[in-house]
This record gives structure tokens, C-alpha cells and sequence, in this order.
């Protein structure tokens, strides 16, 4: 059980500590730019739900997406699950959603990533969402 209370506060000390970095620290250079994606899709998975220690509300939502193409020859199907996390208000508005709700996310790029051995380790992407909407089920995702 010690052990386990150990790793846990580990994993949280590692977390503030990337949390913290400058860009600079981490090997990436700071640009100005646009990191904005918009994704269609439907609800995959049950929405799962957690505060912070601050009390702030936030969901993360699995959103998948399929749509055929032509311009990518020669691949002619794309399908995605994508990491959805909605914050605070967002979050709370998400309690009403279902699996297999269609879904339009619009919000900004995010990398997972820590520190371990001095080394930073990049994980999952994800989609921080600054709005959803739902979508008729006659809009193709």
C-alpha cells in the first residue's frame, strides 16, 4: 500500500514538474502560430468524469471518426479515435451525452508528455476542446 501512495505522489510530482516547463526546457523552441482542429465524429465510449484538486470539473470523451477519400491515393478510408477533454463548464455540459451521439469538437492540440530519467517521453495526443456540438445524424463524420 506504501508503495502504491509512493508512485502516486511520483507521478503528480512529474506532472507538475512538465506542467511547469518553459518549451524551451523541453527541446521545442516557442512559435506563434495557429493550433486549432475541428473534428467530426460520434461518441464512442461513456464519458468519463474527474475534478481536480481545485475542484474544476473535467471529461474525457472518446470521439470517432470515418470518412472516405479520394485526394489521398492510395489510401481511400480514414478512421481516428480521438482523445476528447472538455474543462470546467464544457465538462459539465458533456453529462447529457451518449454513446453514439454525433459530435462536431472544436479546440486545440495537446501532447501528453513527462519527464523519467531526465528524458521527456512524449504520450498520447489529444483534443482540448473549446466548444461541442451535437450534429443531426444526417451529417456524415
Amino acid at each position: 500500500m506504501r508503495k502504491r501512495v509512493l508512485l502516486k505522489q511520483a507521478k503528480q510530482l512529474t506532472r507538475r514538474i512538465v506542467s511547469n516547463s518553459q518549451p524551451e526546457e523541453i527541446g521545442i523552441a516557442p512559435i506563434s502560430g495557429i493550433n486549432e482542429a475541428v473534428l467530426d465524429g460520434v461518441l464512442v465510449e461513456k464519458p468519463q468524469f474527474r475534478s481536480t484538486p481545485q475542484g474544476r470539473s473535467v471529461v474525457t470523451l472518446i470521439l470517432g471518426h470515418r470518412s472516405e477519400v479520394s485526394d489521398l491515393k492510395p489510401i481511400s478510408r480514414l478512421e481516428v479515435q480521438m482523445s476528447v477533454v472538455a474543462l470546467g463548464s464544457l465538462a459539465n455540459a458533456c453529462r447529457d451525452i451518449k454513446v453514439g451521439t454525433p459530435l462536431r469538437v472544436r479546440g486545440r492540440l495537446n501532447q501528453k508528455r513527462w519527464i523519467r530519467q531526465g528524458v521527456t517521453r512524449w504520450g498520447q495526443t489529444e483534443l482540448v476542446a473549446q466548444s461541442l456540438e451535437p450534429l443531426n445524424d444526417s451529417t456524415d463524420n
